[in-house]
């Protein structure tokens, strides 16, 4: 063996050793007693009653929820409620972190774990601050990346930091904290249940009418026809009536904004009408690019008041942004759903 074959098979075996180790390490599960078992934030569970603001920040984005009397708000969205059981998740989260061990002290290494300024472009970092009603930090930790399994099944760690402290850490647990303003809100607009849906009623801004109905044309009650079919046409083939009733018939949001922040036209508007009289009416408004925003009234007979006033106090004043495939149901055309007549030899 020639000494320059013998230098290149010794750097690949080193090369490949390294790499082996660099594996190993990547995918080691820790085992309890490895874990120092100290409270990351020994000081947080005592002030927790404290706490009357939670922020998230990253490179690009900000969402602070507030606490308001018994709730909390997204103050970035006129304060619409937040999910006080997200809000909790997120501090009992962070009182319940517990150190694993010791990692980098180099910022130079930081961006490996996530742990960079969250404040530079293209970071991961996510800064998450807990505040005092007087606007005093309770505490503040950078959250990195999340080890999945690293200390068993089902058993996650998260790369941290403390703003200000060079030491890193691999903690227990794993605090979801979202940057997102669906992440943190209460995601239901109205929900009425599919067997519930009688008939869901759709007219478009040219005054085009679709209409759904429970039982039309169909031996089945709990199937939907379209109102008015034309002799002869039938149903296209794939267009799932019940599936496009059920999707209509439930709203969750996925962003907000008070009403008047949005300036837009009608594209349709849509009554969704319950066995009960209960009536919802959906508009869909325009908006620059992809996105689709939504109105949302209730009105109905005495029986449906309770839904009516829930529903009302949770959208009035509001519109809320939903997804596109969402809003491909209610803006569904008869085109998109029947096979007119098939034409005869008299037909021209």
């Amino acid at each position: 063996m020639t000494p320059k074959l013998f230098l290149g098979l010794t750097v690949t075996a080193a090369a490949s050793l390294a790499l082996a180790g660099v594996v190993y390490y990547d995918a080691q599960t820790w085992a309890p007693n490895t874990a120092s078992g100290e409270a990351l934030l020994p000081d947080l569970a005592a002030q927790a009653e404290k706490i009357t603001s939670v922020s998230v920040k990253t490179n690009d984005n900000i969402v602070t929820v507030v606490k308001k009397g018994e709730g909390w708000g997204i103050a970035e969205r006129a304060d619409f409620p937040a999910d006080a059981d997200e809000v909790r998740e997120v501090i009992v989260g962070l009182t319940q972190m517990t150190i694993v061990e010791e990692k980098t002290r180099s910022p130079g290494r930081y961006k490996l774990l996530d742990l960079d300024d969250p404040e530079t472009k293209d970071s991961e970092a996510k800064l998450v601050t807990l505040s005092d009603a007087d606007g005093k930090p309770v505490t503040s930790l950078v959250l990195g990346k999340v080890k999945f399994g690293v200390l068993g099944p089902g058993r996650n760690g998260t790369y941290v930091r403390k703003p200000g402290d060079p030491q890193t850490w691999l903690v227990s647990g794993d605090v979801e904290a979202p940057i997102s303003v669906r992440g943190w809100a209460q995601k239901s607009v109205f929900e009425i249940p599919k067997e519930e849906v009688a008939q869901i009623k759709t007219v478009h801004a040219d005054a085009e009418e679709v209409v759904l109905v429970r039982g039309e044309g169909a031996g089945d009650v709990s199937a939907f026809g379209i109102l008015n079919l034309p002799e002869g046409a039938k149903i296209k083939q794939g267009a799932d009536l019940a599936f496009i009733a059920s999707s209509i018939a439930q709203l969750e949001l996925w962003d907000v904004k008070k009403s008047e922040a949005l300036d837009a036209s009608s594209v349709a508007t849509t009554e969704i009408i319950a066995k009960n009289g209960l009536k919802v009416t959906v508009r869909l408004v325009s908006s620059e690019g992809e996105e689709h925003w939504v109105t949302v009234k209730a009105e109905g007979p005495d029986g449906a008041k309770e839904a009516v006033e829930k529903i009302n106090a949770r959208a009035g004043g509001w519109v809320f942004k939903i997804p596109t495939y969402k809003a491909s149901n209610f803006k569904k055309r008869n085109a998109e759903l029947i096979d007119p007549p098939a034409k005869t030899d008299g037909d021209s």
